[in-house]
């Protein structure tokens, strides 16, 4: 049989025995049969290989991966947050009197959405990192939440204290600065939270954390901070 009959055979066996049909492949062809496996099928695999056979697989597993199936693996997730981003642009539309009344609202808007998706990805990969080094596992999820939590308090206070310094010598405007300053704190505490419970629960519904967190995290935390930027917007200039 090639490798792509044996792949095929693999994902139509019960769980249990995929495994015991697995180890009986030739070590020389487990990367290539492993690399055209679907996504659960590779997940299933992954938590139940010795170190010794992940490692045996994984030193080859991205280079004997065709682009095509690499494609395949990224398209879906690529497509369906593409189009989820429409939600962005409707939370956007609909603050458009806030925009004409304060004009210079727009202007943070990038500074919010990329200090949140990259506090997200931090998270997300420092926990992706765990996960692949059997350090975290799902029954630690409110450990590690908890520590998250006290990261971002750290890290927000920091940032928004920079930015609130920044916004009132540049702009002199203390309202405008104490705006931002709640909008970024609460912004950072979302995307380390989401960072760091999506690749869990990724890794419990075997799907593979690396390709699906990090663009998930940046759509979820572009609209959730834009949300949460226009909401405290609205209260405290006392804009519709």
């Amino acid at each position: 049989m090639n490798i792509a009959e044996i792949a095929g055979l693999l994902g139509k066996l019960e769980e249990k025995e995929r495994i015991e049909v697995f180890r009986l492949i030739e070590s020389s062809k487990t990367a290539e049969v492993f690399s055209q496996l679907d996504d659960d099928t590779q997940m299933y695999l992954a938590g139940i290989l010795t170190e010794q056979e992940k490692k045996h697989v994984q030193e080859k597993q991205y280079f004997n991966t065709s682009v095509l199936i690499h494609a395949k693996n990224r398209m879906g997730w690529l497509l369906f947050l593409m189009l989820s981003a429409t939600i962005t642009q409707t939370i956007i539309a609909h603050y458009e009197s806030a925009f004409a009344a304060v004009p210079l609202l727009v202007s943070f808007i990038p500074m919010l959405t990329d200090t949140g998706g990259n506090c997200g990805s931090q998270s997300s990969t420092l926990i992706i990192r765990g996960i692949a080094l059997d350090e975290i596992c799902f029954r630690d999820i409110f450990k590690v939440m908890f520590k998250e939590v006290r990261v971002a308090l750290v890290v927000s206070l920091g940032l928004a204290v920079v930015n609130g310094m920044y916004i009132i010598l540049r702009y002199h405007n203390g309202m405008l600065a104490v705006l931002i300053a709640i909008s970024l704190t609460a912004t950072i505490f979302m995307a380390k939270l989401i960072g760091c419970v999506l690749p869990l629960f990724a890794g419990k519904l075997h799907l593979d954390p690396a390709i699906m967190a990090a663009p998930l995290i940046t759509t979820i935390v572009d609209a959730g901070s834009i949300m949460i930027y226009f909401t405290i917007a609205t209260k405290l200039l006392g804009v519709v």
